[in-house]
């Protein structure tokens, strides 16, 4: 119960739509990434284009198995 209460999560939904290699983590990603690019974090140190670097190389890596 204490786990559940202290350590947040995030929900995804990933539906029927979705592309197969578009998994929970790089959909929050892209969430997080769609986030900065509207506030204008362009040019910060974690900002909308390193994230979509890793964006890419996860869907690369997931693509190759």
């Amino acid at each position: 119960m204490l786990i559940g209460h202290c350590i947040p999560a995030k929900l995804v939904t990933v539906g029927p739509p979705d592309p197969p290699y578009v998994t929970p983590l790089i959909k929050s990603l892209l969430r997080k990434r769609q986030r900065l690019r509207r506030r204008g974090h362009v040019n910060d140190t974690v900002d909308a284009n390193v994230l979509a670097v890793k964006i890419n190389e996860l869907i690369r890596d997931f693509r190759a198995k």
